[in-house]
């Protein structure tokens, strides 16, 4: 799999074009200094051959065999300079590859020239000579502060050449790379970690012969599919915090799969020709679980550790564990009860894994049942059902509001036979609030933090309203419903008074200090929410599934 990682050394008489609509090299003295920096202070295990990334290059091949720099030129540059500085300390070293500008017509012999052409009108009146210039300066003057400058540069160009690599993503021939780059610099479509593997696994080596086309297509069209199920806001937010463009969800995928082979390696063992080998992997992968490249790099020491003969098998294997945890992922979503619990125990920070992990080796009715555990030992579900006191000021705001959504869930799992669906999308995309439902700052009333005065509301529509009458907020909340805006169950029982015994009094929201209790809309609140949670934990939901 050369071809996806390429060290320095492997670019040995490559030759680089940097094309026209390129604003040329422009690093500052710092960049250098940090790349240098880096560079020196990265420490190689040779026992677990790691090494340092540059990341990615993307280059288009020409007819004449050289390279078009689509993007990456600027480190590619620099370490271009620096082999000039090693060709003058080590004479008998040979720069790997060269490369030139194509706007700039003396570029290639400027670079390899540099220390002489330092003081030149050329390094004075050309913008890109000027910063190769300084960007060679500032390299000098960083050795020289080295201990020993011969030292400095041969241990420099040894992990240069042998540890450092590119990513190496070449386009197809029929790329119009103007508009690619202009894509990827503007930030439109940046080189994920998912379109890295997209070419890792449909490179045509590591397919058959004879069933290349076939079988490189269904697996096109099988991403496609899934990308466009991920593009779905409804159904990535039931299992995602974070906004992110359709073709960066994918990596949700590969992360998963990746984190799911470091943590169960058995489940991968018949991939490798030993257990040494699986672990070997797994050791070598596990310290980059942080980095945004972690799934890549797994991907790509699993194939390069497979004989080319079986590369076609280990490929068509990692895709199936995708193909299953996409299908887990949509059979969780289809499914009421599992898409509200599922969705609800992610919003209160369960880990995916850890749900992925009991979705494949659980039974329904098992893993239902653990479901509701989980949410049983939330701290603040635990706090509610040992009717431990629970206000808005001593309370965390997450917490709080993470409870409040848990009234809404579990009113919809439990009180319909055809559950309405929570749009988690909504309530992820939007700021919510935790409303105090009789106004903090009534004439009529003290602020009241308890639990049986609040509920949760947009952002939006609260700080809309202010402190206005209960009144006044039922006639707006009741508008925003109308009109099509997204209310929480919970929140539209209360301005209905649903959980009221006196629901044509309208007036207020009314708690203790009335005489009947009755009239007690608050206690009568908090009543209904403790017989609607003990129904979602006691009532057998499996009924509300095909187990």
């Amino acid at each position: 799999m050369d071809d996806m990682i390429k060290t320095i050394i492997s670019l040995k008489d490559y030759h680089f074009h940097i094309p026209a609509y390129q604003r040329g090299y422009r690093w500052t003295a710092k960049e250098v200094e940090d790349l240098l920096n880096d560079i020196k202070e990265f420490k190689p295990d040779e026992e677990k051959g790691t090494k340092y990334c540059l990341q990615p290059l993307i280059v288009k091949k020409q007819t004449d065999g050289s390279y078009e720099v689509v993007d990456g030129q600027q480190r590619l540059t620099t370490i271009a300079i620096f082999m000039q500085i090693v060709k003058e300390v080590m004479p008998f070293v040979t720069p790997p590859f060269t490369l030139d500008y194509t706007t700039r017509e003396r570029s290639k012999d400027f670079l390899e020239n540099i220390k002489s052409s330092s003081g030149s009108t050329d390094a004075e009146d050309n913008i890109d000579f000027y910063h190769m210039t300084h960007a060679y300066q500032t390299m000098f003057e960083w050795l020289n502060q080295q201990p020993d400058l011969s030292d400095a540069v041969s241990t420099l160009y040894s992990k240069i050449i042998n540890k450092v690599f590119f990513i190496w993503y070449e386009v197809p021939a029929e790329t119009r790379v103007i508009d690619l780059f202009n894509r990827v610099n503007m930030g439109k479509i940046p080189l994920t970690n998912a379109e890295l593997i997209k070419a890792l696994l449909l490179n045509q080596q590591n397919f058959n012969q004879n069933t290349r086309e076939h079988d490189q297509a269904e697996m096109s069209i099988a991403w496609e599919r899934m990308e466009h199920g991920l593009g779905n806001d409804a159904f990535w937010y039931f299992f995602n915090e974070k906004v992110l463009s359709s073709s960066s969800r994918m990596d949700q995928l590969f992360r998963l799969v990746a984190k799911d082979f470091v943590n169960n390696p058995h489940k991968y063992s018949d991939l490798f020709q030993n257990q040494s080998q699986l672990q070997e992997i797994v050791d070598k992968v596990k310290k980059l679980e942080n980095s945004s490249l972690f799934s890549f790099y797994l991907f790509y020491e699993i194939i390069q550790s497979t004989v080319n003969e079986k590369k076609y098998s280990v490929i068509k294997r990692l895709w199936q564990e995708i193909e299953s945890l996409d299908a887990l992922l949509h059979s969780w979503y289809d499914e009421p009860t599992y898409y509200h619990l599922v969705g609800l125990l992610i919003t209160f920070g369960k880990p995916l894994y850890k749900l992925v992990e009991m979705g494949f080796g659980q039974r329904k009715r098992e893993m239902l049942a653990n479901l509701l555990a989980e949410i049983k030992k939330q701290p603040i579900v635990e706090k509610f059902l040992k009717d431990e006191e629970i206000t808005n000021s001593n309370s965390h705001k997450k917490e709080l509001r993470n409870l409040l959504l848990f009234f809404n869930i579990a009113t919809l799992v439990t009180k319909s036979e055809k559950q309405a669906r929570f749009p988690f999308d909504i309530y992820k995309k939007y700021d919510w609030d935790i409303e105090h439902i009789h106004a903090t700052a009534d004439d009529t009333a003290t602020a009241d933090d308890n639990l049986g005065n609040l509920t949760l509301l947009d952002k939006g529509t609260n700080r809309s309203y202010k402190n206005k009458p209960f009144k006044e907020k039922r006639a707006m909340i009741l508008a925003c419903d109308q009109s099509g805006l997204f209310i929480p169950v919970c929140t539209k029982n209360i301005f209905i008074k649903a959980y009221s015994a006196n629901p044509k009094d309208l007036e207020d929201w009314y708690g203790d200090e009335v005489e009947e209790v009755n009239h007690d809309d608050k206690t009568n609140y908090l009543l209904a929410m403790k017989a609607i949670v003990g129904d979602f934990f006691d009532k057998p939901l499996g009924e509300k599934i095909d187990v």
